[in-house]
């Protein structure tokens, strides 16, 4: 697969920060490892940068491909031996302020039009104090695609960085909530694993892992690199606890589903794969989530995964639309004691849930990775979130949501049911609280035609 580049424009404008201080900002795309950044700002609040536009590649298939996020980053610069200027070889540290991560699928429609002066944004810098995200900047970004991005000037700095993120806490921000104007799609709940195994060659350091994904047409083809994404990487951790839920946009030239989707789980230390898998698309139906128990064998140690896969499709019909039904918070009465965290799980048809439905699979059997698959085709779907605190925290996300199921509209008609389960150890040790309530509501989702 041929893959193109288109050049995205950023301009950066409208910083306030709350103290004053010199500062400068980073951006950069996923494929591309190449950060690009301002100049030092004065010492002030609401810093004026002289270099605040670039231009950085994008993905583009056919059309710009879905899934890629933009990130930016401010630094405050402290210890200065003067407090103006721009000089970066001034004496001075730079220290990370806060991090903002930018989903393009939230403009695609409008970024597609290159015609007209840009789409603005107000954006915020973050960072995670104890248990909570807290602002520390805000600013107005301006997106524009200026046309195709010179790969032969550029050709160093477009190889995707496949460097996983370090997992900071087990709260994660959700996908975007809309569909956007992919064919069809894959999101897939990295939750956790098990009984990973000490690294040998390393004097027995405990692992570092994520999962990554790619998608490839033939089972004997492996997946091209600049389509695969991953997960946050949990550190030193034999029981890495994931919590991730990543949306794996097909590339536009597969028009219905088919082909494989690839998983691997990986140590951030090792370049070899320690476990890799094809799970064959035509086998799921459409919002019907498959749960997985992976179980296999690494260093003759027993290694289990737990992964939820979901495809779905774009659905714009008179009789029928695609919806999110929003979890906006969890009450408990009492507060359990033996843990803080906690799922909550909507079954469709009337089902009464009474266990978790994490079908055990060898992997070391194709077979038996069917089997699993096949087995979860019921007449009843059971959709659940990823790991929620409890209490819960609060989320920053366009609908304040702890998560959200999407789901074609005429479920909601389908004797839908609520289940909160209390996770007191891992995926294999769950119970049932004495009392919860949860607040719900349901958003139309819109399609973005192309």
């Amino acid at each position: 697969m041929e893959v193109h580049y288109k050049s995205l424009s950023i301009t950066l404008d409208n910083f306030e920060f709350a103290k004053e201080f010199s500062y400068f900002i980073t951006v950069q795309t996923d494929c591309s490892t190449q950060k690009y950044r301002t100049d030092l700002s004065s010492f002030v609040s609401n810093p004026v940068f002289t270099t605040n536009s670039f231009v950085l590649p994008i993905r583009a298939t056919k059309t710009i491909d879905l899934y890629q996020r933009v990130h930016f980053a401010a630094f405050v610069v402290t210890d200065r031996a003067e407090k103006i200027g721009t000089d970066m070889e001034k004496k001075g540290q730079a220290k990370l302020l806060g991090e903002c991560v930018f989903e393009l699928d939230t403009i695609l429609a409008s970024l597609s039009d290159s015609v007209g002066v840009g789409i603005k944004k107000a954006l915020k810098f973050s960072r995670s104090q104890g248990e909570k995200a807290v602002t520390v900047g805000r600013f107005i970004a301006t997106f524009q695609v200026v046309g195709e991005y010179n790969t032969e000037e550029g050709k160093e700095q477009i190889t995707p960085s496949l460097e996983p993120k370090t997992a900071m806490d087990i709260d994660h921000k959700l996908p975007s909530t809309e569909f956007g104007n992919a064919r069809w799609r894959i999101r897939v709940d990295a939750r956790g694993a098990t009984g990973a195994p000490l690294i040998a060659s390393q004097e027995g350091r405990a692992p570092t892992l994520f999962l990554q994904l790619g998608w490839t047409q033939y089972k004997q083809d492996d997946p091209s690199t600049l389509s695969m994404i991953q997960s946050n990487a949990v550190e030193e951790n034999r029981h890495p606890i994931w919590n991730e839920q990543l949306l794996y946009n097909i590339p536009p030239e597969s028009d219905k589903p088919s082909g494989y989707l690839w998983i691997a789980l990986k140590d951030v230390q090792i370049p070899e794969k320690l476990v890799s898998l094809y799970f064959p698309i035509e086998l799921l139906r459409p919002f019907q989530p498959v749960h997985l128990q992976l179980q296999t064998a690494i260093e003759s140690e027993k290694c289990t995964i737990f992964v939820s896969l979901t495809l779905e499709l774009p659905i714009e019909k008179l009789t029928e639309t695609l919806c999110n039904v929003i979890v906006r918070w969890v009450d408990f009465d009492p507060i359990p004691k033996c843990t803080n965290r906690c799922l909550v799980v909507m079954a469709t048809n009337g089902y009464k849930l009474n266990s978790l439905p994490f079908a055990p699979c060898d992997i070391r059997e194709e077979i038996n990775l069917t089997q699993a698959i096949t087995s979860q085709n019921k007449y009843y779907a059971l959709f659940i979130s990823s790991i929620i605190k409890v209490p819960p925290t609060k989320q920053d996300n366009e609908n304040s949501a702890l998560t959200y199921f999407l789901v074609p509209r005429s479920v909601l008609n389908s004797k839908i049911a609520f289940y909160i389960i209390v996770q007191a150890v891992s995926y294999t040790h769950l119970t049932l609280p004495t009392k919860a309530q949860v607040q719900i509501s349901v958003v139309a989702v819109s399609l973005t035609k192309k």
